[in-house]
């Protein structure tokens, strides 16, 4: 059975990474999409241009990341396995 996380990704000037939180988990893959494309559309982008990725099948990860002076991911989607 899969689960799917939407994370946050903060960027951390500092460390030059992206840190991510768990905002939530569900059960359906179209509203946990639906979710993640609604946090990335609320972003400020402040002149950068916002590119929404494609769906790795190998990692189970699709990003929504600002593209400007710098790359940095602000929103992921990640398909996991909950089977035991």
């Amino acid at each position: 059975m899969k689960a799917y996380q939407v994370l946050e990704g903060e960027y951390e000037e500092m460390g030059d990474y992206t840190h991510f939180e768990l905002v939530a988990t569900y059960l359906n893959k179209e509203r946990a999409l639906e979710h993640c494309r609604k946090l990335a559309e609320e972003y400020p982008l402040c002149g950068d241009q916002l590119v929404e990725g494609d769906f790795n099948e190998r990692n189970g990860i699709k990003d929504w990341d600002v593209m400007g002076w710098d790359i940095v991911t602000i929103v992921r989607f990640k398909e996991i396995d909950i089977t035991e």
